[in-house]
């Protein structure tokens, strides 16, 4: 019998505690928050791509990496041997 006597307690908390939320949202007595107005920024020009790109590389005995020259097409390799 007392567990039957939780389990109506348990009920009557949960329907209480729906009944309140709703009651409680129900109404608007705090006033919906508004997003700022974006700023009038000036336009910034495009960024320029990078001028060189580096791919590295490394086997057991060196290591190195190739450089790209974006604006010339140029392409250069710096290697050192790890002896």
């Amino acid at each position: 019998m007392a567990r039957r006597n939780g389990f109506v307690g348990f009920g009557a908390g949960v329907l209480a505690g729906a009944v309140a939320t709703i009651m409680l949202s129900g109404g608007q007595s705090v006033p919906r928050a508004m997003a700022q107005r974006p700023a009038a920024l000036p336009a910034e020009p495009a960024a320029a791509p990078p001028r060189y790109q580096i791919s590295a590389w490394a086997r057991p005995a060196s290591y190195g990496a190739y450089i790209l020259d974006t604006r010339s097409g140029q392409v250069g390799c710096s290697t050192s041997s790890g002896s």
